[in-house]
């Protein structure tokens, strides 16, 4: 059958061709599977869809044009199948309150609506990138003057936004939602379309739904809780891949390493400060944004006397995961770890787990493909990889998280449940079957699974051997910038 005609029916196909691929009539303006807008249609009769960008879990984003104004746009629509009425009205309010935000490092909601099944928002098309691209290219530590650069726009950005009058919360600081303008080369945060709006005067310990990614979401995410301090958790994770071309948490949940080790380049005064933002209570961190930064400008400077206190709060280890704290897991004895300086439990010590060739393969063809949002083909390389290795708890990992990309949450519990029964210590699979209960309004079982332990992603061990220098000369390194600066 022909993707363009049935007989004398014109049809036109889904621009989703990897999760639905439904052929409509010609007439249709929305697919009649899946809802998305079909191509060459118009969105409230202006906004005419031209390519698929991207989609997720619960929204898709389409490359369009605005037909009054004649210029490119993003145009941001909710999946009609994986969300809700209330969450449809949720979305409405909240892009309202993102569309009065005027920020250079924030980008503008220009519009918002709803037009037939599709709850839309509109932005402007940037093309230069984000900085995940920008840290895949460096594959290593940003020049100093570019991180020292970088953090201040972001600051800039969420603390204009927390001290609105009504505050706004991004809730998924990370580098995929930060922009490079292709004008100017600036940072811009977007996706404040989905951030959360607090009543005035309320500016901790509200409970909403949970949003964020797993690994640059603050620990009292899972639980549903929003605060100003949450924003700050997420900037000091992208901060820190920054500072030292690394993420600081690793699937194991061992302790975050001081940034001075991963990048000797780095004066240590930077350590506490990162740490420190890094808490996993939310009190433990700055009180705001702004001091975070403050701090931040002080321990860069020559012979910095700065003082800050480290969290009381444990970093994540496998002795405090759920499975080690009784909650009902699976009866298998945890992995034990080394000392907190100790790397060999993580990238190798998952490697190792997939220890069939090919099932390793197939296991980084499936990260590949779901980084792709290829989300269909993902779970069919980690499928193979299960029927080669049934107990690769990468597989069974990998598989969970596209499910959970799809919007398919009880499947993706099961995955999860699977990848604990093999490594009940691994902190990411916790948190991560957590916040797929938390989307199935099992509330009290996400509390149990994602509490305990905070987001982890894995961690990148250096393929070089980390070289040593005197703190001098480190020091000398980053001074020389603040000294240029001025």
């Amino acid at each position: 059958m022909s993707n363009f005609s049935r007989g004398e029916c014109i049809l036109k196909r889904c621009a989703d061709q990897v999760d639905c691929g439904y052929e409509n009539r010609d007439s249709d303006l929305f697919c009649r599977a899946c809802a998305l807008p079909l191509l060459n249609t118009a969105l409230a009769g202006r906004y005419r869809i031209h390519a698929l960008l991207s989609k997720g879990g619960y929204a898709a984003v389409f490359h369009g044009i605005d037909q009054n104004l004649s210029r490119r746009i993003a145009i941001k629509v909710l999946l009609p199948s994986k969300t809700t009425h209330s969450e449809h009205e949720h979305f409405l309010r909240e892009a309202r309150i993102a569309a009065t935000l005027d920020h250079p490092n924030i980008a503008p909601v220009l519009d918002y609506g709803k037009d037939g099944p599709s709850v839309y928002l509109i932005m402007p098309l940037y093309t230069a990138g984000s900085l995940r691209t920008r840290l895949a290219k460096a594959n290593g530590p940003l020049p100093a003057s570019e991180t020292m650069s970088n953090f201040h726009q972001l600051v800039s950005a969420l603390h204009y936004a927390h001290t609105r009058p009504r505050p706004v919360i991004h809730r998924d600081i990370k580098p995929e939602n930060i922009l490079i303008h292709p004008e100017d080369g600036r940072l811009v945060i977007t996706d404040f379309g989905i951030a959360r709006s607090l009543e005035p005067g309320a500016t901790v310990g509200k409970t909403i739904t949970v949003r964020g990614t797993v690994g640059y979401m603050a620990p009292e995410q899972t639980s549903g809780i929003v605060d100003p301090r949450s924003d700050q958790y997420g900037c000091a994770v992208v901060l820190y891949e920054m500072l030292t071309g690394y993420h600081p948490l690793d699937s194991l949940g061992s302790a975050i390493p001081r940034p001075s080790v991963l990048n000797t380049d780095l004066p240590t005064a930077l350590d506490a400060v990162v740490l420190r933002a890094l808490a996993n209570r939310p009190e433990e961190r700055f009180n705001e944004i702004l001091e975070f930064m403050q701090a931040f400008d002080l321990a860069c400077r020559p012979n910095s006397k700065i003082y800050i206190s480290l969290p009381q709060t444990p970093y994540p280890t496998p002795g405090n995961t759920p499975a080690a704290q009784g909650v009902s897991s699976p009866a298998l004895p945890a992995v034990q770890s080394g000392g907190k300086n100790d790397n060999s439990g993580r990238q190798p010590a998952i490697r190792s787990q997939a220890n069939t060739t090919g099932a390793r393969e197939k296991c980084l063809e499936g990260d590949e493909l779901r980084k792709q949002q290829r989300y269909s083909q993902a779970l069919q390389a980690y499928e193979e990889a299960l029927r080669m290795e049934p107990r690769n708890f990468y597989a069974w990992n990998g598989k969970g998280t596209t499910l959970y990309n799809q919007g398919n949450y009880k499947k993706a519990l099961e995955a999860y449940q699977r990848a604990t029964e093999i490594d009940p210590s691994n902190a990411i699979v916790w948190v991560s079957a957590g916040l797929v209960l938390n989307r199935l309004q099992r509330y009290q079982q996400a509390m149990a699974w994602g509490m305990p332990a905070p987001a982890c992603m894995i961690f990148r061990v250096p393929s070089r051997p980390i070289r040593t220098r005197s703190v001098k000369t480190r020091e000398a390194r980053w001074h020389g910038v603040t000294k240029r600066r001025r």
